[in-house]
């Protein structure tokens, strides 16, 4: 585990609904992955807003 991963790994703890992926991506992050982030905004959305 990279100091990146053991940082994300408390919210696991704390959110219940929590979906985190760790991408390949640097800083540009949107312009490199920016389907597969929205791809999975999407997926987290259709799952839980609206939702009660």
């Amino acid at each position: 585990m990279n100091r990146i991963t053991t940082g994300a790994e408390p919210y696991k703890r704390d959110l219940k609904t929590l979906h985190y992926h760790l991408l390949d991506a640097g800083h540009f992050a949107l312009e490199t992955n920016g389907d597969e982030i929205a791809g999975l905004m999407k997926e987290f959305l259709s799952k839980h807003v609206g939702k009660k």
